[in-house]
């Protein structure tokens, strides 16, 4: 390469009796790979028909299928457009083809009944370790490369994550002729779950927009996740276009909850969520303003990738839209995309035939970057059959043969395709590495199309959090002390904490035995994840004992009460039918009110968190009868939420009556002219009360409770 071809053009046109030739006549060439020439042709005649022969030359760059078209643009004359057939330019390197396919039984032999795997990336190296080639199976599990000719004992390994080719090592060949070579390849990862983004457009307020989302899981069994889309608030969501509706909605936040089988035959795997929807830009949105999509997939088991299971990516309201762009996941922050070392970069190419007919053939040549690591390239998905090849230079071919794809007026949604494939950064980039990424779009014969560029910038100050938990085992007979507390390294705060069982917080506690998973998410929308275990390991348990004390008291008493002292256990009391007056640790005072019963009990925690109680009936005597008699008045009842009633035995005519609290304080009064009077105390603080009633026959005192 590059490669020089011929073209030899000539044809003839009859003009008329006695009319000249022209000495003026053009020719539009369009050579297949987007270029074109403009040539002058020079007819020869006898006045009645015109003649021309020319030549023109052209160097193709790229390998690939090619067609040419010539147009005689000047001057007009019926069928002025031809064709050639179709024709190859090779390198001069030798083709190394065949099938790429799930080793079921690891034997290295492909066998009618294993299964054909598309998508599948492979790196071919000479006998000294170094690159020659690489290679991408399509759509239908067959691959292709080209590979510089002369290497001997040649070997291949995959380049595909979470799969392995057991084989690549024993298949030893050599470049020097064309070569067939069934690829064996093994699933080895657990899970991956990745998320990115397809077209959207936010229009001007009050206009309908539309996005996508896209989920993709690879696994060496069934599984399942949950999808969250976290829709922007400057939009209001119509419904769905494409995919199945979310199975909850919780405000601007939908969630999808999807299973998917054993996927490693499909390269990356499957897309297991597919999401178009629409929805229509809020009056109160202005142009200009940008809204930001935020998607989240949480695994129900462990994943070895954590850093592809989230995406964001913003759009300005009512910006320009062109229907053939090149996205990347993550966006990154700010205008230069900023994003962590070693980040993987998802690609998604959108392309769509706005011309006035049917594409018959689209290809795409994209030039990688110097600062992405070839070997990671991962091809993902594709909306149309599509086959890729790798080149010199860091150049991908993407081929959509044959693809009949309408023009927008004849289909606006069948004049559209994409391909999605993921690359990593090259380790040990430096701070402020830009990385640049955009495409040329073939149509037939047009000139390409090139889309926008995309731009992330390395920055060292940006890392992933990294995610320990501390777990507590259960230890105690009776209840659950389990605990989980998450710390985070690293990432950019502020974070979020997702729990499976669903859970709140940095930490829980009195949780039961079981496997925890948390997943936190910091400011930038970088994920960790992590599982901690709470054993089932109780031995312990918790006894304060039987609570010594008087167990018959009388209404208006006090009495103390306790447990064996432990220094290491806390201890917390209650009592029914009386108020606690003082409390210190394992031992209590207690004011018993005027009822007939009672109860105390103690909660003793001790060091370990175990708890253990214990609690003990209390038989409360009212006043006995000869202090009745003696007293001069009564409360009923003595141990209140409010409303009490005092009993004059008799009325001396200046009865009064004072409530006095414990710091000797007259808090209430009231004169008395009845024998038997209602008193509301709700306003009162809870506590203890001296009644004292003041007459010309009686000076006398009672102990009351506030409750």
């Amino acid at each position: 390469m590059p490669a020089q071809v011929i073209l030899k053009i000539n044809g003839y046109g009859f003009v008329g009796n006695n009319i000249l030739c022209s000495d003026s006549a053009k020719a539009l060439i369009e050579w297949g790979d987007g270029a074109f020439d403009t040539i002058p042709l020079n007819f020869t005649g006898n006045n009645t028909y015109c003649y021309f022969i020319e030549h023109d030359t052209h160097a193709y760059e790229i390998p690939g299928v090619y067609q040419i078209k010539a147009t005689l643009i000047h001057p007009a004359i019926n069928n002025n457009i031809a064709y050639t057939n179709s024709f190859e330019i090779s390198s001069d390197c030798s083709e190394i083809d065949g099938l790429v396919f799930e080793d079921s039984n690891a034997n290295c032999i492909h066998e009618t009944t294993e299964q054909l795997m598309r998508y599948a990336g492979m790196t071919f190296f000479n006998q000294s370790g170094t690159v020659i080639g690489m290679g991408f199976s399509d759509s239908t599990g067959h691959y292709s490369a080209k590979i510089a000719s002369g290497w001997n004992n040649c070997y291949y390994q995959t380049t595909t994550n979470g799969l392995t080719s057991p084989c690549g090592q024993q298949a030893i060949f050599s470049t020097n002729n064309d070569t067939t070579i069934n690829i064996d390849m093994i699933c080895s990862e657990v899970l991956d779950v990745k998320v990115c983004h397809g077209g959207t457009r936010v229009r001007s307020p009050g206009q309908w927009g539309f996005g996508h989302m896209l989920v993709y899981a690879k696994s060496c069994f069934s599984n399942s996740s949950q999808v969250l889309l976290e829709f922007p608030d400057d939009l209001n969501w119509l419904g769905m276009m494409e995919g199945p509706e979310p199975d909850s909605i919780n405000g601007n936040l939908y969630y999808w909850n999807i299973n998917f089988d054993k996927t490693p035959m499909t390269g990356f795997g499957n897309r297991v969520l597919s999401c178009m929807f629409e929805f229509k830009t809020k009056t109160t949105a202005s142009i200009g303003d940008t809204v930001i999509f935020k998607a989240f997939a949480f695994s129900d088991s462990s994943e070895k990738v954590l850093s592809n299971n989230n995406h964001s990516w913003k759009q300005l309201v009512s910006a320009p839209y062109d229907p053939n762009n090149k996205l990347v996941t993550p966006q990154g922050n700010g205008p230069y995309g900023k994003v962590a070392p070693e980040t993987e970069f998802t690609y998604t190419v959108n392309f769509q035939n706005t011309g006035n007919d049917t594409a018959i053939n689209v290809f795409v040549i994209d030039t990688l970057s110097e600062h992405l690591d070839l070997e990671s390239i991962e091809i993902l998905d594709s909306k149309h059959p599509m086959t890729v090849a790798y080149y010199n230079d860091r150049v991908l071919r993407f081929d959509f043969k044959n693809i009949q794809l309408p023009d927008s007026g004849a289909s606006q949604e069948g004049s559209k395709g994409w391909f999605v494939f993921s690359v990593k950064a090259k380790e040990n980039l430096a701070l402020g590495t830009e990385i640049r990424n955009y495409v040329d779009i073939y149509f037939d014969y047009n000139a390409p199309i090139r889309t926008n560029s995309t731009i992330n910038t390395i920055d060292q100050g940006i890392t992933h959090p990294k995610l320990d938990l501390i777990a507590q085992n259960n230890l105690c007979f009776n209840n659950d002390i389990g605990a989980i507390s998450a710390q985070v390294s690293g990432g950019t705060e502020p974070y979020n904490f997702l729990w499976n069982p669903k859970l709140e917080g940095a930490s829980n506690d009195s949780l039961t035995s079981g496997i925890y998973s948390v997943t936190v998410i910091d400011s930038n929308l970088f994920m960790d994840y992590n599982t901690i275990e709470i054993v089932d390991n109780r031995t312990i348990t918790a006894n304060p004992g039987q609570i010594s004390g008087n167990y018959e008291v009388t209404g208006g008493d006090y009495h103390s009460y306790e447990v064996v002292e432990n220094p290491s256990s806390s201890f917390d009391w209650t009592v029914v039918g009386g108020t606690i007056t003082q409390e210190n640790g394992h031992r209590v005072k207690v004011l018993w009110a005027d009822t007939m019963t009672g109860s105390i009990k103690v909660v003793q925690t001790d060091s370990n968190g175990c708890i253990g109680s214990t609690e003990q009936s209390i038989l409360v005597y009212p006043l006995s009868i000869s202090e009745a008699e003696a007293s001069s008045f009564s409360i009923y009842p003595n141990l209140t939420d409010g409303i009490i009633e005092i009993q004059l035995n008799e009325l001396s005519g200046s009865d009064r009556m004072e409530i006095i609290d414990i710091q000797g304080r007259v808090v209430y009064t009231k004169n008395l002219n009845n024998t038997s009077t209602q008193i509301d105390l709700s306003a009162l603080a809870s506590g203890t009360y001296t009644v004292r009633m003041i007459g010309d026959n009686v000076s006398e005192e009672r102990t009351m409770v506030k409750r």
